[in-house]
């Protein structure tokens, strides 16, 4: 297979068509326990309104909007597993040079490593190919189950806005994390020296 620039060592990123990926985006968006642990709004199914508005801010709104692959060989193709996205900035803010990120894995495909690898892949692109200085994201204080992986990339805890969000009878704070260009360029240059070979980095102490 012939994957192109964009993809990385298990997985492929392609643009949303709605030809190939609409039933995917319509049965990933509409799970119930993905909208609860993404969103802060009033939980409660989603409709057609409001999945073809979020998909159109998506579209609409990010500087990247890709939909992940995994390839599979013996099928001769690939598997839509979830959907990454970098916003953009409005025009008068795009000289500051920072995007939010979001990711969402279907589920039977978490825990193995597809979301580190594709955010790692995106922050690539956002610092080297977009220009960005920054990259952050926000989490809800009731799904910090991700935090520890986000630490793992780079990210650090940034600040809290303390019980912003009710949910089931209590209150809950939202986490804002984010990474500098410098400390992701630090961060991937240490994770190149651990490639080494045991000898080299013996010799190198």
């Amino acid at each position: 297979m012939a994957w192109g620039p964009f993809h990385s060592e298990r997985l492929v990123y392609s643009s949303y068509s709605p030809n190939e990926h609409d039933e995917f985006f319509t049965t990933s968006q509409s799970d119930p326990n993905t909208l609860i642990n993404s969103s802060p709004c009033l939980p409660r199914p989603a409709d057609a309104k409001y999945l073809d508005s979020f998909l159109k801010q998506l579209l609409e709104t990010s500087i990247l909007f890709v939909v992940i692959h995994i390839w599979h060989e013996t099928r001769g193709r690939g598997e839509p597993i979830g959907m990454l996205f970098l916003t953009a900035a409005s025009p008068e803010m795009t000289h500051h040079r920072f995007s939010e990120l979001g990711i969402d894995i279907t589920a039977e495909y978490r825990s193995q490593g597809y979301g580190r690898e594709a955010i790692q892949w995106a922050l690539d692109w956002g610092f080297a190919t977009a220009g960005l200085n920054r990259v952050e994201l926000n989490l809800l204080g009731w799904n910090l189950r991700p935090m520890n992986l986000y630490e793992r990339i780079g990210f650090r805890e940034e600040g809290r806005r303390r019980q912003v969000f009710f949910k089931d009878d209590q209150w809950w704070d939202e986490v804002h994390m984010g990474i500098l260009k410098p400390e992701w360029e630090s961060k991937r240059l240490a994770s190149t020296l651990m490639d080494q070979e045991p000898s080299q980095m013996a010799y190198s102490q």
